[in-house]
């Protein structure tokens, strides 16, 4: 499991404990709340582990125990260098949720940490995100982009779910192909922003330049946050999260003026490209294409994440029982329904199911589906028609192009999508069943 990882745990037990995103509102009274931002600050700065632990809620404690609370600081300087100052807090509102923000100048980067507080003032979410330098804006768009496509608002529809999008759409003739992206794990917007990268947002736009239209939505997990399960039914499995969602975009995509119906693809990242079969099989429109990218592994879900803390923690100097005791720490964290779906989920039967054109693409700088789950792929597809499966050796995760293996850190500097990435994307769309 993968999302934006900074710092072994910190960012990713956010995502687990951060409120419903709404818009933030001011706080009339930030006082209080810049005082306990200040004394956790204080206690993470110190090492104070056991009194930073205190101050959070009992989910976020269950989480995370003392001592990790203790090598958090440690763990910033060692990615970002010797520590310089803090900013000034900013307080704003969400949902009756104090949330405290401030930037954490090191040497070699700058870090955003953010406290939510709840109306006990106890910690409820503790955010490390990546702050974009002034040197380091996201991928300008070429000269003239603006007059080759138009991006217009609307809504995934499902049942009562509203799901914000945009629909991408060249200039030009039409009916045109179109593509519906669909996000890795985790609570992911429109544009699957990492760091100062938006993948989602980046390859609509190269596509659109080579006539291709696309639709990009906030994911059920980012829109409703911790009332998913709620929302869902009381059910949180691969089909929730992102099969059923998919499958409505997919319906919306076909529907969108200057869209050719009978050429609609799938293109899923990580997660998605894992699920693109099982969302091609449920779809009423039948899709002429799907793609993976750097799609989720075929080995189970619970080896694939400890192989994932095994490769950070090395990084960062660890042993084998800190590797255990964060995989521990990180299964405990995700409800047992999840997981025994996602121990289940048969990618050969799904793959089996349906006869559609099928590219997938993997980084050979990517650590976390790596070229060994790649072998697994191209063994399991080798006598599948009009399937593809291509390495790019310069990608990582993101399909960005990199000459060394991606890190944690790497997902805080912003790199451009790979060309040749695009290219076999656009030649795939244009002719799939010849790729």
């Amino acid at each position: 499991m993968m999302h934006k990882p900074l710092i072994l745990l910190c960012l990713l037990l956010g995502f687990l404990t951060m409120p419903s995103e709404i818009v933030a509102q001011p706080s009339a009274t930030s006082a209080r709340p810049v005082a306990e931002a200040e004394r956790a600050f204080g206690y993470l700065k110190a090492a104070r582990g056991d009194s930073l632990h205190a101050m959070m809620t009992p989910q976020m404690q269950r989480q995370i125990s003392p001592l990790q609370c203790s090598l958090l600081f440690m763990q910033l300087t060692t990615q970002m260098g010797k520590f310089v100052e803090r900013g000034p807090w900013e307080v704003t509102q969400q949902e009756g949720y104090d949330v405290v923000s401030g930037r954490l100048h090191f040497s070699k980067e700058t870090v955003g940490m953010r406290l939510v507080f709840d109306a006990g003032k106890r910690i409820a979410g503790l955010f490390f995100v990546p702050v974009e330098a002034k040197n380091e804006k996201s991928e300008p768009l070429p000269a003239g982009a603006d007059s080759t496509f138009t991006e217009t608002d609307t809504v995934v529809q499902n049942g009562d779910i509203r799901l914000p999008a945009t629909y991408c759409r060249p200039q030009g003739a039409s009916p045109v192909a179109c593509v519906v992206l669909v996000h890795g794990s985790g609570p992911n917007d429109r544009d699957e922003t990492i760091g100062p990268n938006k993948m989602f947002r980046d390859l609509a736009h190269r596509l659109a330049q080579a006539g291709i239209a696309t639709l990009r939505y906030d994911k059920r997990t980012y829109v409703y946050r911790q009332r998913t399960s709620e929302v869902s039914g009381g059910v949180l499995n691969y089909d929730t999260e992102a099969v059923d969602d998919a499958v409505a975009a997919v319906r919306l995509a076909a529907s969108l003026p200057g869209v050719n119906a009978r050429r609609v693809f799938v293109a899923g990242h990580s997660l998605g490209g894992l699920l693109a079969p099982r969302i091609a099989r449920r779809c009423e429109v039948p899709l002429a294409g799907m793609l993976s990218l750097s799609g989720g592994p075929i080995r189970s879900f619970k080896e694939t994440l400890r192989s994932q803390l095994q490769y950070i923690v090395g990084l960062q100097g660890g042993t084998a029982s800190e590797v255990e005791a964060a995989y521990a720490k990180m299964i405990s964290t995700l409800p047992d329904d999840y997981l025994t779906a996602a121990e289940a989920y048969d990618f050969a039967a799904e793959t089996a199911a349906t006869d559609t054109p099928f590219l997938l693409l993997q980084g050979g700088c990517d650590y976390q589906i790596t070229t060994d789950d790649f072998a697994l792929w191209q063994a399991l597809l080798k006598e599948r028609p009009h399937t593809t499966c291509i390495v790019l050796p310069h990608c990582d995760h993101l399909l960005r192009h990199t000459d060394t293996m991606a890190t944690p850190q790497s997902y805080m500097r912003h790199l451009p999508l790979s060309d040749e990435a695009v290219k076999l994307i656009v030649a795939f769309v244009q002719n799939p069943k010849h790729h």
